[in-house]
């Protein structure tokens, strides 16, 4: 197997921090005409960093979840990007000597107007899911989102 493509993890919590150097860059790349975006774990809570990805089809975005906040967080992130967010989250559990972490599992697909179009249990599990609708979240037609940012940025300026 030949490795293709590196995304090292923007955002970084303190456990991070110990073992892990800071990325710099997000990774976009096409894969049978479909344009993705990778965000690991933490990384998806940053607006900021999301919105990098705007040309982007769907994000993946495996995780190690240990509550269900973070999937409200994906879902708003699909909403308000109006991009597919599939994530993959860890079940299981850590234990270290300096925390113990458990892994609540439930991975979820969130489509463009952050419907969920699938939730997985708190086990390991495999499935699959064709995502045929790929247009523009409704909420942003028309709207060139990046425009609309600066716009709201002057006048809160």
């Amino acid at each position: 197997m030949t490795l293709r493509y590196k995304y090292r993890k923007i955002s970084q919590n303190r456990i991070d921090r110990q073992y892990f150097s800071r990325g710099k860059e997000l990774l976009t790349f096409e894969h049978n005409g479909l344009k993705l975006g990778v965000s690991v774990c933490f990384d998806i809570w940053f607006p900021e960093l999301m919105r990098g990805y705007q040309e982007v089809d769907v994000i993946l975005h495996p995780a190690n979840f240990g509550g269900q906040q973070s999937f409200s967080i994906a879902q708003a992130r699909a909403l308000e990007n109006g991009q597919h967010i599939l994530t993959c989250n860890r079940v299981g559990k850590d234990i270290t000597s300096e925390f113990t972490a458990n892994y609540c599992g439930g991975s979820r697909v969130y489509n463009p107007r952050g419907e969920e179009l699938l939730r997985l249990c708190e086990t390991q599990s495999i499935n699959t899911i064709a995502i045929e609708d790929l247009t523009l979240a409704p909420q942003y037609n028309g709207i060139d989102l990046q425009d609309e940012i600066n716009e709201i940025r002057n006048i809160l300026a």
